[in-house]
């Protein structure tokens, strides 16, 4: 009984020191959760500002035009989609990231449209060229995740850095070549635009895909011949 009235002696002693240094300081409970609040936004202002602008192509096993951006089912009923992002202009901070290229597999669910199935997707990998510095890396991954990428969780795939052998980049042909993973090859056929409503992608024109054959994670298809489209793309820290 002693033994106990001890300790219950010393909690008593600990809460009366705290709740007069509590009132010394001048502090509130509610001061204390808003002091937590503008410590989160300080840590929310301090991440780095960033932006990225410059060319998007993308290919897929879909006839043209892919019905994915108009909410349909797939061709094939699945989709297996490559995206390729030519950075004309970016930044990370004091990281730069112009002219760097990122390349982004997606593979949706069998009989579900990619954007209706973006926390539950089979795959998600992105694809950096291994000349590319930890900084780069590391920003490219998170401007990724918090912008194109927001919310996509895949079962399979993560980020790599790996040889581009090739990663040829304009307006009306696009050529990409990751040895063993990747052959990409689009080329602008009419000028045929596409409605699309994109927060990041814009200006959609129709092309066609000379060639888009990957393997990695697996996973391996050969589509020539099938759904592919240029555009330009835009994103920005003040935006997200």
């Amino acid at each position: 009984m002693q033994e106990r009235r001890e300790v219950l002696s010393r909690r008593f002693h600990v809460f009366a020191f705290l709740f007069y240094a509590v009132l010394v300081c001048g502090l509130s409970p509610t001061a204390l959760s808003a002091s937590g609040s503008e410590s989160r936004a300080a840590n929310t202002a301090s991440a780095p500002a960033w932006e990225v602008s410059g060319i998007f192509a993308e290919a897929c096993e879909c006839n043209p035009p892919c019905p994915c951006w108009q909410g349909r089912l797939p061709t094939q009923h699945h989709c297996h989609n490559v995206q390729i992002y030519k950075i004309e202009r970016g930044r990370y901070g004091a990281v730069r990231l112009d002219n760097l290229v990122v390349v982004v597999e997606w593979v949706s669910p069998e009989g579900r449209v990619m954007d209706k199935s973006a926390d539950q997707s089979v795959l998600v990998a992105i694809y950096l060229d291994r000349s590319t510095s930890p900084g780069q890396r590391e920003a490219l991954e998170k401007i990724w995740k918090r912008s194109f990428l927001r919310g996509v969780k895949g079962s399979k795939g993560g980020m790599k850095a790996v040889r581009f052998e090739k990663a040829d980049v304009e307006p009306g042909r696009a050529v990409v070549i990751i040895r063993h993973i990747l052959a990409f090859d689009v080329r602008r056929g009419s000028a045929q635009e596409m409605d699309v409503q994109d927060l990041y992608v814009h200006d959609m024109q129709l092309a066609r895909s000379a060639r888009y054959r990957y393997s990695d994670y697996g996973m391996a298809w050969d589509y020539p011949g099938k759904h592919a489209a240029f555009g330009t793309f835009h994103a920005q820290s003040s935006r997200n």
